[in-house]
């Protein structure tokens, strides 16, 4: 599934640097503690699609 997100302007510059990566790695290690095994998938397939994502400037 293909899904467009519209990231705010002042988060531009932390999704160029890749800064999302770094939340989603500080957040998943602290869902063993908070959360449950769903919640931490959801949030690890999250990450890799960030990962795996490419600026869209077609519009």
């Amino acid at each position: 599934m293909k899904v467009l997100l519209d990231i705010p302007a002042e988060f531009e510059v932390d999704y160029r640097a890749d800064r999302f990566r770094d939340f989603f790695a500080r957040a998943v290690s602290d869902m063993d503690v908070m959360c449950g095994r769903y919640e931490r998938e959801t949030a690890e397939m999250l990450s890799k699609a960030f990962e795996e994502s490419r600026p869209c400037d077609f519009f």
